[in-house]
């Protein structure tokens, strides 16, 4: 049987607590600061941080990857999987380490209809997860049911780094690989469409940002390098001024 979210409410109460992106950024960052805090990876960072304490996503395609079906089912974190789009997509992963959540919603396509109620971020693990039109949202709303404040962004960077939107795609870093053989785009197509949802995420934080002008934990942006801004910026080592001492 699997976890339940509200295992997890208030578990790192005023902790500070790092939510892990994938973009280029991270290969700046010293990841030996993140030991001693709260970390939660976002799909493809879980390469990045495998000894990370949580992963989330909503995102039945990362399944259709390799850090999904090797370096996840390797880690010893906690899943947090949305659960309509992963049942029957968690056969390689240990079920004793498996959260499967319930989302809200936020708009709806067919109708072209909002819910922007949706959008707030809350702390009551009984309550289902805010609508996400990234799992990075999802993994907000996690770590404030958990209590962890304040919850600090990395390789959020919301922007191609030229023809570059992941970290692995530098040199240094194992590169995952498709499974599902599809053809790789050309490199122009590839730039448009990443830079495209990008913009599609921007325009998502712009809306939650609407919504959430006093959410439960304080959010801080410190992402070297970030088209993402609604959420205070402060560079690492002033956070760590601050809040360095909130370890878990």
């Amino acid at each position: 049987m699997g976890l339940s979210i509200c295992q997890f409410q208030n578990i790192h109460k005023d902790k500070l607590g790092f939510l892990i992106g994938s973009g280029p950024s991270l290969k700046d960052f010293d990841k030996s600061i993140l030991d001693k805090y709260v970390t939660m990876t976002v799909n493809s960072s879980i390469s990045y941080q495998p000894n990370c304490d949580y992963f989330v996503s909503d995102d039945w395609s990362i399944s259709n990857w390799s850090y999904y079906m090797r370096d996840l089912a390797q880690s010893d974190c906690v899943k947090f999987l949305y659960d309509k789009k992963f049942q029957g997509r968690t056969f390689h992963l240990k079920q004793h380490q498996i959260c499967m959540f319930e989302h809200t919603w936020y708009f709806e396509p067919r109708t072209n209809k909002y819910n922007m109620k949706g959008l707030v971020v809350h702390d009551d693990c009984n309550k289902p997860v805010i609508g996400a039109r990234t799992s990075l949202a999802s993994g907000l709303n996690i770590l404030s049911i958990m209590g962890c404040n304040p919850i600090v962004l990395i390789g959020c960077d919301c922007k191609m780094n030229g023809d570059k939107r992941y970290f692995w795609e530098y040199p240094g870093y194992h590169k995952p690989v498709r499974l599902d053989r599809r053809v790789t785009v050309p490199p122009s197509v590839k730039i448009a469409e990443g830079q495209k949802q990008c913009n599609d995420i921007l325009e998502y934080w712009t809306l939650f940002d609407k919504m959430n002008k006093n959410p439960p934990s304080k959010i801080i942006n410190s992402t070297s390098d970030s088209d993402l801004k609604v959420f205070e910026k402060e560079n690492l080592q002033t956070v760590l001024e601050k809040y360095g001492e909130r370890i878990k």
